[in-house]
């Protein structure tokens, strides 16, 4: 066993070089906690490890080696971690796609997606969440196992410190509004309003928020993280110079 964790069968070929013709297991983001607490893995990168959105390197040194065991940390502590924040803004989600999901998963009995997210928002142990299929998992401390480009990969919800986020300015929001409305509107309300438009219209229906949860969300009562890009949408952003729209024209 090498520092890979794998277990390889070599031949020495001369010259300085060995030929391996067996390895388990056969890919190394197979072998567990690779890339270490809040690593991710990805057989289709070099190097095979890298840190989630929010974390960086416990160690860029043993990183520098290609020792991955230390894994990663936050960048910033979440709001329940840090007493001096107490006031400032909520920690929020980052959706992560097409993912492999953690190690060592809880199942909770909820009843939508929103419901799942803020059983996880209001428990400060807890760092990610994954709604599929009717059901909710959370996890706590630590997420091990996590990788990439997985070929039944799911989307990942992790709990990030609000300043992870990119705050989009105030000019932008308001230009979503129709002109005769002289940019009147609450900033507050109006991104409510998207962020819920943006559950609204999920692929996957079980992620869609129910009538009261639209209620509450539009009301302030529950507050809830930006919706992941639904598969349509993005397929039309990523083919926009392939897309030919017609309309009908008359003749006289």
């Amino acid at each position: 066993m090498d520092v890979s964790g794998q277990v390889k069968q070599m031949n020495w070929l001369g010259s300085n070089s060995w030929l391996v013709f067996w390895a388990q297991p056969k890919q190394q983001c197979q072998v567990y906690d690779f890339c270490g607490a809040f690593g991710r893995c990805s057989e289709e990168s070099q190097p095979f490890c890298d840190c989630l959105q929010g974390f960086q390197p416990s160690s860029e040194h043993d990183w520098s080696l290609q020792d991955y065991s230390g894994g990663c940390a936050r960048k910033t502590q979440l709001q329940c971690q840090n007493n001096s924040v107490a006031n400032g803004k909520k920690d929020n989600f980052l959706p992560n796609s097409n993912m492999a999901l953690p190690k060592n998963p809880q199942s909770v009995s909820v009843g939508s997606g929103a419901d799942c997210e803020t059983t996880c928002l209001n428990n400060c142990s807890c760092t990610a969440y994954a709604y599929e299929d009717n059901q909710c998992s959370i996890w706590f401390g630590n997420l091990l196992g996590v990788q990439q480009g997985a070929s039944d990969g799911k989307t990942l919800y992790i709990k990030l410190a609000a300043s992870e986020f990119s705050s989009p300015k105030r000019g932008d929001i308001l230009s979503l509004l129709d002109p005769r409305l002289e940019r009147n509107a609450d900033v507050d309300e109006l991104s409510r309003i998207c962020k819920v438009a943006g559950w609204c219209i999920q692929d996957d229906e079980t992620h869609r928020p129910t009538m009261g949860q639209v209620v509450q969300i539009l009301e302030g009562v529950l507050d809830v993280s930006r919706s992941p890009i639904p598969r349509s949408f993005q397929v039309f952003f990523d083919n926009q110079e392939n897309i030919i729209f017609f309309t009908k024209s008359s003749s006289i």
